[in-house]
């Protein structure tokens, strides 16, 4: 279909740039505006276009995409990577050529790991961006991904909603924006037909609102303003920092080793020699110094543990795309490790405990209690009626059609997502209708908040002056407003004072059942003299006259007994934080197993504000439920937590919500929730299953777990091989590794052993635990007992090898060349036993807390056994044939390769010994101080 569109693009964002009213008015208004777009105000964009998927409109006036920087390519990872200095020197080393293929694998398997690591973040970038809109297609409701926002939509905005585009303002009530971008300042803004440009990435703070989109993407003016799109700024996480310093510190430790190294080679090979000083820069010993040099080098880059930063990373990208797939999205790196510490978790019920899957269970219409929904024909005419006017009219919910697989869906609150389903089902009454009516001139609207616990609509009769009322809420808030209430013939009765107290009874009944008691309201008024009903504040809720009492069923979600459970047992305590009634609350609480011993308190919210601090320190560690609260109380319940030393997550899905989710340690948005609480969240609960949560905090813990497992791993490595080289170097021995050896070494102890221990599915027993205290020591006392025995037992086994190969296998014989040639190199024994060391131990620190099952879930772990695997078969290459890539090894007869093999596998043996023998309580690592404090403390006792 070929689009003739009567305003171009420039002219667009023009009018946006300048918000000039006067040039809108020059064009014919909105409605004109529309018609030059080839869209409807009230119908949106046609489906003929919907056929062809708007393409002529995207050339036209561009997509509703983000301009992004370019990421790195491979090639520009593998020039970061040899950039390091001391790569350069590693390069220049002529011989042997083994040297060369260690650094080119280190450099492609760094590069690799780091390539990924950042697709992975740019991926969970992409999703945390994208948000939804609704937009009207063809007289339909739908919800879509901004990012298919065209130009001549019209969106409806709801308070939470983040406005996806540039566009101007066609109808709405109280429609007040919040644009820091664009104005600098904290100040909300109101919207109206005086000030119709709404900026794109502004949020609806509160009223309703429908526009037409003028301009996308990079035409917007929040984006036009952005020549460049920075690259995202990279934030570490406290733990990220932590484990720099920790690698610093061990990089220190291999720096003096390093050194040392270097001037005893130096001085043996002067002495030995005898070396006179002006024959120390000659040619041969200058190339002998040289080699030195190189080997020192390789022990500063084997010795610096630049694979822990390396496998927080890999753990948190492993961990965070393993999330995504338990329905929770990471907005924020921070918040995995923030969970893993979570002490409370502050829940809303709706939603989360719940399945929000509402419906009407019972009701009370007219004076008439049913226990299910009645028919029609069991309602006066004029009572169902203004039933259905209400639910209609004082309602931006819809009912639609998912237009890819044709499933029902609702958009907009549940609550009147239920009441609308009774009309359409049970009523058999299109509420479309009702809204499009010649009777329904609406007026003014006035949303829902916590703290009113209701909302009202205003339409306009065709009597001057005639104005109807619709209010709906909280049935014994609601209940309060009312003088009157209708019978079953239709009639206004006054409601007398055993009337009110019947009433009561119904709703106390329907909120011990569980449900949510809604009731429904009307009055009929004028407006008196000249008064303009917008220029009211507050809508005339008084003397109403009640229709009916609703209870709102919301089933308690299937899962969520047991992951109350599982929090339970790691000791995270749940509060259930809700705006119903505390009998509604105490019920579905029950119900949950949050609200079990006698001990537990549930209160309202104003009580809880009416206690003294004392008195509150007190109640809040027995606290479970907090009825009829407000996004403020949740906020405050956040501060008094805080106070009390717990580490608070909070769950929120409104707008209002956004203090306490940036207040509390780990904001906890809903999927369905408004945009501006998952912009304010750290992690978006995608299915708002309180069971995700259970999830979130589960890989929280793995991922403290899984680096603890690599450090555990790369300590030992390491430590074992600085010292073997170190007593190699101070012998006669010279090199027992050599440098091509050693950079394989640092390649399976850095990034190969980061990739398979840090990837590391979680264990249930981590929620058997206590949360990790945020700066609890990385290396527990366990860690520490098997650090330090398997180091002892590698190295005495090492030396005992290095030192008495040839009385474990012989002297070689000179006669025979081959014999010669295999026992040439004793040192090949030592490497490859060392290396086995390395495979083996890689199991036990698969379980770093005692567990004697170390296999377990080894089947989940792909990338463990993938890993394992291709070192088993590199290092065999590497020994049979190393010697093809001047790797400086002989191959090994079958008896010195069972050797290896049953030497490596004793650290099995070793774990499981270990794992018998207890430990204190407290960290041993707490009683070690730096030097600069034993400084600090010896200079304060001389100063008397």
């Amino acid at each position: 279909m070929n689009l003739n569109f009567g305003i171009s693009k420039e002219v667009l964002v023009a009018l946006n740039t300048t918000k000039n009213i006067a040039k809108l008015q020059e064009i014919g208004g909105v409605q004109a505006l529309a018609g030059l777009l080839n869209t409807n105000i009230r119908t949106g964009l046609g489906l003929n276009e919907k056929i062809s998927e708007y393409k002529q409109r995207s050339l036209t006036y561009g997509s509703n995409t983000r301009p992004r920087a370019k990421p790195k390519r491979f090639l520009s990872h593998v020039l970061s990577v040899l950039r390091d200095d001391m790569m350069i020197v590693l390069m220049v080393r002529y011989e042997p050529i083994g040297i060369y293929i260690a650094v080119f694998c280190v450099t492609i398997i760094v590069s690799a790991a780091n390539w990924h690591k950042e697709r992975q973040f740019r991926f969970l970038n992409e999703l945390k961006e994208d948000v939804t809109s609704k937009v009207i297609r063809n007289g339909e409701t739908e919800r879509i991904s901004s990012s298919h926002v065209q130009v001549g939509d019209i969106i409806r905005l709801d308070q939470g909603d983040m406005i996806p585009a540039d566009c101007v303002f066609i109808e709405g009530f109280h429609l007040t924006i919040f644009e820091p971008n664009m104005t600098g300042t904290d100040a909300f803004i109101q919207k109206d037909y005086s000030q119709p440009f709404l900026s794109s990435g502004s949020q609806v703070v509160d009223g309703t609102a429908t526009a037409i989109v003028t301009a996308v993407g990079r035409n917007t003016q929040s984006n036009s303003t952005r020549v460049l799109i920075e690259q995202e700024k990279v934030k570490f996480t406290p733990l990220q920092i932590r484990l720099e310093k920790v690698s610093r510190d061990i990089g220190k430790i291999g720096i003096v080793f390093a050194i040392f190294i270097f001037i005893t080679l130096c001085l043996k090979y002067i002495f030995i020699n005898s070396i006179s000083p002006s024959e120390v820069f000659h040619t041969d010993t200058f190339g002998v110094i040289f080699r030195y040099l190189t080997f020192s080098i390789t022990i500063v880059v084997v010795a610096i543990p630049e694979g822990l930063p390396v496998a927080l990373s890999i753990s948190l990208s492993h961990s965070i795309k393993a999330m995504l797939k338990d329905n929770n999205l990471v907005r924020n790196l921070e918040a995995c490790e923030k969970m893993a510490c979570t002490t409370l978790i502050l829940s809303d019920k709706t939603g989360v405990l719940t399945t929000s899957k509402m419906t009407v269970a019972e009701a009370w219409i007219a004076g008439t209690k049913y226990d299910q929904i009645p028919h029609p024909s069991q309602l006066d005419h004029d009572v169902l009626n203004i039933l259905a006017d209400g639910i209609a009219i004082n309602s931006k919910a819809h009912l639609g059609v998912n237009t890819i697989d044709g499933t029902p869906v609702s958009i907009g609150n549940k609550v009147d997502c239920a009441l609308l389903q009774m009309l359409v089902k049970n009523f058999e009454i299109d509420y479309n209708r009702i809204r499009a009516g010649s009777d329904c001139d609406l007026v003014q609207m006035f949303t829902f908040s916590p703290e009113r616990k209701r909302m009202s609509a205003v339409v306009r009769w065709d009597v001057e002056n005639q104005y109807r009322i619709y209010t709906k809420g909280a049935a014994e808030v609601v209940l309060e407003l009312c003088n009157r209430y209708m019978n079953h013939q239709g009639e206004a009765i006054t409601m007398q004072q055993q009337d009110r107290q019947l009433m009561m009874l119904h709703i106390n009944i329907m909120s011990r059942k569980g449900l949510k008691p809604l009731l429904l309201a009307f009055n009929d008024f004028e407006l008196q003299g000249n008064n303009n009903f917008y220029d009211l504040e507050h809508p005339p809720e008084d003397e109403l006259i009640m229709v009916g009492i609703m209870g709102i069923k919301d089933p308690i979600r299937p899962d969520v007994i047991e992951a109350l459970q599982k929090c339970k047992n790691a000791s995270m305590n749940v509060v259930m934080v809700t705006g119903d009634n505390l009998q509604t609350a105490v019920s579905v609480g029950t119900d949950a197993g949050i609200y079990l011993d006698t001990d537990h308190v549930a209160l309202e919210a104003q009580q809880l504000r009416d206690y003294n601090e004392q008195q509150r320190e007190e109640m809040l560690p027995r606290l479970k439920i907090v009825a009829r609260a407000t996004p403020s109380d949740k906020q405050l319940l956040v501060e008094y937590y805080k106070k009390l030393k717990h580490i608070v997550g909070v769950t929120g899905d409104d707008a209002r919500d956004v203090h306490a989710l940036k207040d509390a340690h780990v904001g906890l948005s809903m999927g369905s929730g408004t945009d501006a609480a998952k912009e304010s969240s750290d992690i978006v609960i995608l299915d708002d299953d309180f069971s995700s949560i259970a999830k979130a905090a589960l890989w929280g813990r793995s991922i403290f777990e899984n680096v603890r497992k690599f450090l555990q791993f790369q300590i030992t490595a390491n430590a074992v091989a600085l010292i073997l080289t170190f007593v190699g170097c101070v012998s006669d021995k010279e090199f027992p590794l050599t440098a091509s050896q050693l950079l394989w070494i640092n390649i399976i102890a850095d990034v190969l052993g980061a990739s398979a221990l840090a990837t590391e599915p979680p264990s249930d027993d981590l929620m058997k635990r206590r949360p990790q205290f945020a700066y609890a020591s990385l290396i527990t006392n366990t860690m520490l007992k098997n650090i330090i025995a398997q180091t002892v037992y590698q190295l005495t086994l090492l030396l005992c090898l290095l030192f008495g190969h040839e009385q474990l296998f012989g002297q070689p014989d000179p006669e025979n060349d081959w014999s010669y040639k295999k026992h040439k190199n004793d040192f090949t024994l030592v490497f490859n036993s060392f290396v086995f060391c390395q495979l083996f131990n890689m199991f036990n620190c698969r379980r770093i807390n005692n567990e004697f099952n170390i296999v377990q879930n080894i089947h989940k772990s792909y990338l463990f056994i993938i890993v394992w695997i291709f070192c088993l078969v590199v290092q065999v290459v590497l020994v049979e044939a190393g010697w093809l890539l001047g790797f400086e090894t002989t191959g090994l007869s079958f008896l010195e390769w069972f050797v290896c093999i049953v030497f490596g596998s004793l650290t099995l043996t070793l774990g499981f010994a270990m794992r018998v023998i207890p430990v204190p309580k407290r960290d041993l690592l707490t009683y070690i101080k730096s030097p600069k404090f034993y400084i600090e403390r010896f200079k304060r006792r001389s100063n008397g």
